[in-house]
């Protein structure tokens, strides 16, 4: 069975997500180290095998070096990753770098047996956002959050790519469980119904 837990790391307040089945996990965006994060790992058991990033903004990728497995992104966000200036933790006197994460792209599958994501390529807050599903969840990063939308003003921000992404991700069929990067977890059917950014 997949289980989940939201952590919230950093000064931003970043949704990080442990997802696990038996002893295998994996973290979504560690936006900054966290010993409530490790705590849990070690008391249960778990063996994180990789970290996948929704997009390669700072905030998301700050607790990256606490984990020694491969770091999976977007191939689009390859120059955001590596450049403290467009990621913009250079702005916060602490430059972030990743240079060798495994870049994947629409439609891929990820495969961490038991573990197995889907990839969808959701442009606009950055170049290279994506989501990810698996079972019954989804994975939102900055794209789509509870009743709101991503922003576009940071560098590879896109206002109409956003549109178009929020237009496919309310589109997909059936229910999913949104987890999103920052605030509260919400339902795809909610999203369709009430956020201003999609109706």
């Amino acid at each position: 069975m997949i289980q989940y837990k939201c952590f919230i790391t950093g000064g931003m307040e970043t949704n990080t997500y442990l997802v696990w089945c038996g002893a295998s996990a994996v973290v979504i965006d560690p936006g900054a180290k966290s010993t409530a994060l490790a705590s849990f790992i070690s008391g249960q058991g778990l063996s994180v095998c990789a970290v996948l990033l929704t997009h390669g903004h700072f905030d998301h990728i700050g607790g990256v070096s606490a984990f020694s497995c491969p770091v999976y992104a977007c191939g689009a966000e390859t120059a955001l990753l590596q450049n403290p200036a467009l990621n913009l933790s250079a702005y916060f006197g602490l430059p972030e770098t990743i240079t060798d994460s495994i870049p994947v792209q629409e439609g891929d599958v990820i495969d961490l047996e038991p573990l197995s994501f889907s990839v969808l390529h959701t442009p606009g807050h950055t170049a290279g956002s994506v989501c990810y599903q698996i079972g019954g969840l989804l994975f939102t990063g900055d794209t789509l959050f509870c009743g709101g939308a991503g922003r576009t003003d940071f560098p590879t921000g896109n206002s109409a790519a956003l549109h178009r992404s929020l237009n496919r991700l309310i589109t997909l069929n059936g229910e999913w469980r949104v987890l999103p990067g920052h605030g509260e977890e919400t339902l795809l059917s909610r999203e369709r119904a009430h956020n201003p950014f999609v109706c």
